[in-house]
């Protein structure tokens, strides 16, 4: 099992989606970082992550686009 922490902005708001007779909050995170290349040149690289997170409720209500949201889980 691939443990995960995520660190980063949330690029869509949050839906409810139903998956096999499941409910799951769906959304996608952001994380940036910033380096310098073989060149020397500042550049930044995104990485989007999918989330789906079991059940529904009020929480969906917080998981809006820009929010920024650390995510700990497994694959």
């Amino acid at each position: 099992m691939l443990k995960l922490e995520i660190l980063g902005n949330i690029g869509n708001d949050a839906q409810v989606k139903d998956f096999n007779g499941k409910k799951y909050i769906a959304f996608n995170v952001a994380h940036s970082e910033k380096f310098k290349n073989a060149q020397g040149t500042e550049t930044e690289r995104t990485t989007w992550v999918s989330v789906l997170y079991p059940g529904e409720g009020a929480i969906v209500n917080y998981l809006k686009k820009g929010t920024g949201v650390f995510v700990r889980g497994d694959m």
